[in-house]
């Protein structure tokens, strides 16, 4: 138990400086005007953090988990010059169980094993991560911009003038459409003039 504290307490020394930077980064990156809007619309310290800014740093979360899962595994310099992975094996890893067998055993097509075991079972974690974790940052970023873009595409479309949406394709229908859209127009005026001639006869 005593080894392993150590372990954990030399190796969070060693990695949290590339922790914050990361986290740093990432913070830098949230844009202030969101902070602003929910102070605006009366949220709280807390309840600005948890849903504007932990929300917005999942993407920097799940990367620095992941790096953390792949560096835990592969995992081999500080137990090695600390502890030799002892006492008693307590703490040691793949690695450095690697090394022993190879090194100090002379097992070295033992070693060699545990080495391709050791890079299988990194290249299946990382394939499982993205695919379950990673993609939908990725995926998610590239649809909310296509989603953005439709949406916009489809306000533009909807936005268009009722003759030029219906415009047909033949030149003898978009002749006869031009007609009815020049008809449509003059019809639209003579109404708004005949309610500003009904209004001002009300008021006499």
């Amino acid at each position: 138990d005593i080894v392993l504290f150590t372990m954990f307490v030399v190796i969070t020394w060693k990695y949290i400086g590339f922790a914050i930077i990361l986290f740093l980064a990432g913070l830098q990156g949230i844009p202030r005007e969101l902070h602003d809007a929910a102070a605006m619309d009366g949220a709280s310290s807390w309840t600005n953090l948890r849903y504007v800014t932990l929300p917005l740093l999942g993407p920097t979360i799940r990367i620095w988990a992941f790096l953390a899962i792949i560096g835990s595994i592969q995992l081999f310099d500080i137990v090695w010059i600390m502890t030799l992975g002892g006492p008693a094996g307590a703490s040691s890893t793949m690695a450095t169980y690697m090394v022993d067998q190879g090194v100090n055993s002379y097992r070295i097509g033992y070693a060699t094993s545990v080495a391709v075991i050791l890079f299988g079972i990194c290249f299946v974690v990382s394939i499982l991560y993205q695919i379950f974790v990673l993609r939908r940052d990725v995926a998610g970023g590239a649809g909310a911009g296509d989603r953005a873009a439709r949406r916009g595409a489809r306000r533009g479309r909807d936005q268009r003038p009722l003759c030029q949406a219906a415009r047909p394709r033949n030149a003898l229908a978009r002749h006869r459409g031009g007609s009815l859209c020049a008809h449509r127009r003059r019809s639209l005026a003579h109404d708004g003039l005949f309610q500003r001639a009904a209004r001002s006869r009300h008021r006499r």
